[in-house]
C-alpha cells in the first residue's frame, strides 16, 4: 500500500494499531453503532468525555505496541478510526454548551475530526483524497489534544503522544511570555499574560471573525497572524 510521509506523525501521534480488517457491513460513523454504553447524551459529561478520550488513546498506544508500530496504511489507518470511534462515538450527539461553551467546542471539534476519519474506507481507490481528508480529520484532532494537555492540564495521556503535540500543532506560548501579552488585547481579554480558558476561547472568536483556521493555539505565530489579517481587514 502506499504510505504517505506526512501520516507517519500520526501513527506517533495517536498510536495506531494493526488489527484485521472489518467486514465490508461494518457499521460507518455517525450511526453510533460503536458506542460502547448507550448512554443518552443528555447525561454524558466533559469529565466523562475525557476519561474516555485518555482510554481511547491507550489503546490506541497499547495495539500499536502489540503489531510494533511501523508503516501506516490505509488498511491500518481506517480500521483504527474504527477502533476509537467504538469508545468516543456516543459523544457525537451530545451537548456541552451548559458545562461550558469551550468545553462544547472541544467535545465537537474532536468528535468532527474522529467522524470524518471513522468513514474513510480503504477501499476509496483515490490515495491522495484519502490522506488529504485523513490528515485534515487529524489535525482538528490533534488542535484539541494540545489544548487539553496545554490548558486543561489533562494527565494520563501517553508520553509519545505529549512528546509530538507542540510540534505538531505549533504548541502553545507559557504563560507570562511576551507573545501572551501581545495577542490578548488582539482578541479583547485583559492582557494577564495567562494562555487560559478564556484567551483561547477569545481567540477562536477572533479567528472565526477573521476568516482564519480555528485553532485556539496561543502563540508567536497567531500574534502574527492576526496583526495582518486585522491590518488587511482595516482593524486596529
Amino acid at each position: 500500500m502506499k504510505k504517505k510521509a506526512a501520516c507517519l506523525a500520526v501513527v506517533i501521534l495517536f498510536g495506531l494499531c494493526g488489527m484485521t480488517v472489518f467486514a465490508a457491513e461494518q457499521p460507518q460513523a455517525g450511526q453510533g453503532a460503536f458506542a460502547q454504553e448507550q448512554i443518552p447524551a443528555g447525561d454524558l459529561t466533559f469529565d466523562g468525555f475525557l476519561s474516555d478520550l485518555i482510554a481511547a488513546l491507550n489503546a490506541r498506544r497499547d495495539l500499536l505496541n502489540q503489531t510494533g508500530g511501523g508503516t501506516l496504511e490505509k488498511g491500518l489507518a481506517a480500521q483504527a478510526a474504527q477502533k476509537e470511534w467504538e469508545i468516543m462515538g456516543k459523544y457525537a450527539e451530545a451537548d456541552f454548551t451548559a458545562q461550558g461553551e469551550n468545553e462544547e467546542y472541544l467535545r465537537g471539534e474532536y468528535l468532527r475530526g474522529l467522524e470524518q476519519q471513522a468513514s474513510l474506507t480503504p477501499d476509496e481507490p483515490d490515495d491522495g483524497k484519502f490522506w488529504k481528508s485523513w490528515d485534515e480529520g487529524y489535525l482538528r484532532r490533534a488542535y484539541v489534544l494540545e489544548e487539553l494537555y496545554a490548558i486543561y492540564y489533562l494527565e494520563g495521556i501517553p508520553e509519545e503522544i505529549t512528546r509530538q503535540l507542540g510540534e505538531t500543532t505549533g504548541g502553545y506560548a507559557a504563560n507570562g511570555t511576551p507573545e501572551v501579552y501581545q495577542l490578548q488585547p488582539l482578541v479583547g481579554v485583559e492582557a494577564d499574560g495567562q494562555t487560559g480558558k478564556k484567551t483561547v476561547l477569545a481567540l477562536k472568536k477572533k479567528q472565526e471573525e477573521l476568516g482564519l483556521e480555528i485553532n485556539g493555539v496561543v502563540n508567536a505565530a497567531r500574534v502574527e497572524e492576526l496583526n495582518r489579517k486585522m491590518a488587511e481587514t482595516g482593524q486596529e
